[in-house]
């Protein structure tokens, strides 16, 4: 007898309820990761689950991320001459092995 972790039956009410394969690991409270998800996809290939009604579309793909900080605080002006970046301490090879930060 061959045992699967979800029924046919959990599978397609998952499948019906969702948009697209992503929503159904999170109605069976399966972790949102590649190999889950190659896993549920073959797994309704396998018994035969209608996905006709998923979107297969890419929802953040072209988009960029929100942005947390403003390009005022990102950048800095330093004064003239300064070579260093503000922030940032830099040791030599040798003090490294020693320096408490």
């Amino acid at each position: 007898m061959v045992r699967y972790k979800y029924t046919p039956e959990a599978l397609a009410a998952a499948a019906a309820a969702a948009r697209n394969i992503t929503e159904v690991m999170r109605l069976l409270g399966v972790r949102v990761s590649g190999g889950s998800h190659a896993h549920i996809s073959r797994q309704l290939k396998r018994f035969g689950i209608d996905t006709s009604h998923f979107t297969r579309q890419a929802h953040n793909k072209g988009l960029r991320g929100e942005r947390r900080t403003t390009s005022a605080q990102l950048l800095v002006v330093l004064p003239d001459g300064s070579c260093r970046t503000p922030g940032v301490r830099a040791l030599c090879v040798s003090a490294q092995g020693s320096a408490k930060t």
